[in-house]
C-alpha cells in the first residue's frame, strides 16, 4: 500500500486498527523502506508479545497504552485489546 500510494518514503503516523491482523499488516511492511515516526496500533492480548517484539525489532520504542482499558474504569470492556503508541527511535 505504500509503495503504491505514496510518493515519498516520509510518514509521520500510522494508525492500525483492522481486528486482530494487525501483526499481518506488520509483518508485510517494509521497515527498511518505511519508517512513520509513531504508530498508533489496537493490540489483541494473545498477539502483543509478537506484535511488540516486531516494532521493537525494528526501531520502535512503547510510549504508552493509550487507552489504558481494565475492567475496572471500563467494566463492559471484552479484555481483549488495547490501543498502544509507538515512536521510531
Amino acid at each position: 500500500i505504500f509503495d503504491e500510494f505514496f510518493n515519498s518514503t516520509h510518514v509521520d503516523f500510522i494508525s492500525i486498527d483492522v481486528e486482530n491482523y494487525e501483526l499481518d499488516v506488520l509483518t508485510g511492511m517494509n521497515f527498511k523502506k518505511y519508517q512513520p515516526t509513531y504508530i498508533l496500533i489496537e493490540i489483541y492480548s494473545e498477539t502483543f508479545t509478537q506484535v511488540n517484539d516486531l516494532l521493537i525489532n525494528n526501531g520502535y520504542s512503547l510510549i504508552s497504552n493509550v487507552t489504558g482499558f481494565s475492567h475496572e474504569t471500563h467494566p463492559y470492556w471484552d479484555g481483549t485489546h488495547n490501543d498502544y503508541l509507538y515512536k521510531y527511535s
